[in-house]
């Protein structure tokens, strides 16, 4: 059975990761988008790793986790594989600025294979190797120290001293080892979520750590000036990631918490469509940067942009920012469901 709490949490962080994708700034810049992207980029990943530890089943065999591990393997492979099949379209939605070879092309497979994810505008699947191996981490960690909570925190500790010095120093990054370090006291945060469940509070004081974590958050990022970027080893200076990161965690808490108390019929169908992305956050997580590319290719071919514009990335028309993140969603989801009525 589904928790829903824990699927309208991973539903605010895809959420998240598409909206912050959508408001990259990297070419078009604007204050506001810029603050937004900051914004979500706290927590929007780190959400992820808190629910995986929350479902993590500590008792696995090592044999159960490799079986574990390789399911999201096959999944992978499937998935960034098949975007390889895309290429056609692109080339007829002039989103590609260049032919990708036959040596190319056996290239990325073979790199995709190997668990990386050289596919075609499937970039974010490169959270899934990093995903495996924090939890493979942490099955070790769990074993070796058993139930011991000083040994724990010991281990904690250690993590985030480690997982910094590596992220900042840009040590052992091939397949994200140092980010899966970093995020391992996340994980262990979720377990400690689980066995404590999610604190029961009530409607006011929801909103009130709502609102406070959000005014640290901005505070925070304005005072510092700084960012969180995991797939560019960026984390917020350092050792200010995890205080600014656990701030993120509080808030996307109580936003699933407000969410979960919805009584109004306007804020019961937002919580549904929260609840939904959160069940799809795998698809989601793969297909959005399909998505805005093919937002990208059919504007571009009712306003006859050349593909310099169009090849753009991550998105070529900033104007068109909320119809990247409501297609990022709902694309992926429509398409999993009309797959799965086609495969009956």
């Amino acid at each position: 059975m589904r928790n829903s709490k824990l699927d309208i949490l991973k539903g605010i962080g895809i959420i998240s990761v598409v909206i912050g994708h959508a408001f990259n700034t990297d070419i078009f810049f604007s204050v506001i988008s810029e603050d937004i992207k900051r914004f979500v980029y706290i927590y929007h990943l780190p959400v992820f790793f808190l629910c995986s530890g929350f479902l993590f089943n500590e008792n696995k065999t090592f044999i159960s986790l490799l079986k574990s591990i390789w399911k999201k393997y096959i999944k992978f492979i499937i998935i960034v594989l098949s975007s390889l099949l895309l290429l056609p379209l692109w080339y007829e939605l002039v989103v590609i600025n260049d032919v990708i070879s036959v040596k190319v092309l056996v290239t990325k497979i073979f790199r995709i294979l190997l668990f990386r994810p050289s596919g075609i505008f499937v970039h974010a699947m490169y959270f899934i190797p990093f995903l495996c191996f924090t939890q493979f981490l942490y099955w070790i960690c769990i074993k070796f120290i058993g139930t011991s909570i000083r040994r724990q925190v010991f281990i904690i500790i250690l993590a985030m001293i480690i997982g910094v010095f590596l992220t900042e120093n840009k040590y052992m990054h091939y397949y994200n080892i140092n980010i899966s370090v970093l995020m391992l006291p996340i994980m262990f945060l979720g377990k400690y979520m689980r066995n404590n469940c999610f604190v029961e509070i009530g409607n006011s004081t929801n909103v009130i750590w709502l609102v406070a974590s959000f005014l640290l958050i901005t505070i925070m990022n304005k005072y510092f000036s700084q960012e969180i970027d995991l797939s560019r080893n960026i984390i917020y200076g350092g050792y200010l990631f995890y205080p600014i990161v656990f701030i993120g965690l509080i808030f996307s808490i109580s936003l699933s918490e407000v969410f979960m108390q919805a009584n109004s019929k306007i804020s019961i169908y937002v919580r549904d469509i929260v609840k939904l992305c959160g069940r799809y956050s795998l698809y989601i997580m793969a297909y959005h940067f399909i998505a805005f590319k093919l937002i990208d290719g059919i504007y571009g071919i009712i306003n006859n942009t050349d593909v310099s514009v169009n090849a753009i990335w991550p998105i070529a028309h900033p104007e068109l920012r909320l119809i990247y993140v409501i297609v990022g969603c709902f694309f992926p989801i429509l398409g999993i469901e009309l797959f799965k009525r086609l495969a009956k």
